[in-house]
């Protein structure tokens, strides 16, 4: 309870009733509980108890990370969650050292029908590998702490390693479908100037060991979907995300995931 009289969170769930008068407290509470996980709580108005009404408390999304941003686990560092059909995975990206790759093809400019998933960057890396990407096979050859499950994250997946991961302070790009995740778990919202900001972790900021490079163009696994001869890219500097041509050079990095 907040001191203006506002519930928000509880220890197992989220309260969406809320009150300060009899008016609201009558309204607060309109929907009825379903059999998702939806909790029935006794609220009283008064010290006395003279007045009562049912509180409906909400289960806590699974969108709320289990762990820290950037927290090292898994062979890598947590960067985020990402939604899939079969619900949400935490992505761990690999150490710099070992898992980045600089100046490499996309891979051949032929048609990937296999890797057009804007979230689902191991099922793109495999069919990259597949039509011949040497990118894609350095990656997946991977083998970090006894992980051997890396790839190349899809557009989504990175965009959500620089919201994570933001090396700098420039100001971010706020055209197109910049910030815009619907993949992203939660789903993220169009950028602002500021936010995302740099990232809180040392490590990752600019000039540190495991920092994504300003000046780099990173590789996304997703093909361009009217455009077989180009591929989606991720900049860290500002945040844009566009396509280029696949033989050009730009960096790459290895993620894996895990279910969450």
């Amino acid at each position: 309870m907040t001191a203006d009289g506002y519930a928000i969170v509880m220890a197992d769930g989220h309260f969406v009733g809320i009150w300060r008068d009899q008016e609201i407290a009558e309204r607060a509470c309109t929907r009825q509980p379903q059999a998702h996980g939806d909790r029935v709580v006794p609220m009283y108005f008064s010290s006395n108890k003279e007045m009562q009404m049912n509180g409906l408390v909400l289960p806590l999304p699974a969108a709320i990370q289990p762990f820290a941003i950037v927290a090292p686990m898994e062979g890598g560092f947590f960067i985020g969650q990402i939604m899939l059909p079969d619900g949400p995975w935490g992505i761990v990206k690999a150490p710099k050292a070992l898992g980045d790759f600089a100046d490499m093809e996309w891979g051949p400019r032929s048609p990937v029908p296999g890797a057009l998933n804007l979230a689902d960057g191991r099922a793109n890396t495999l069919a990259m590998a597949a039509a011949g990407s040497e990118l894609a096979k350095r990656i997946l050859d991977l083998r970090i702490e006894g992980k051997d499950d890396w790839y190349l994250p899809a557009l989504d997946e990175l965009e959500i390693a620089y919201r994570a991961c933001k090396p700098g302070v420039t100001k971010n790009y706020m055209w197109a479908r910049s910030g815009i995740n619907l993949h992203s778990n939660p789903p993220s919202l169009p950028y602002t100037a500021d936010d995302p900001a740099q990232t809180a972790a040392e490590i990752f900021r600019k000039g540190s060991a495991e920092c994504f490079e300003e000046d780099a163009v990173y590789w996304t696994s997703t093909q361009y979907a009217i455009g077989s001869g180009y591929a989606w890219f991720q900049t860290f500097d500002y945040g844009n995300q566009s396509y280029w041509r696949k033989d050009d050079m730009y960096r790459g990095c290895a993620v894996r995931r895990f279910k969450i």
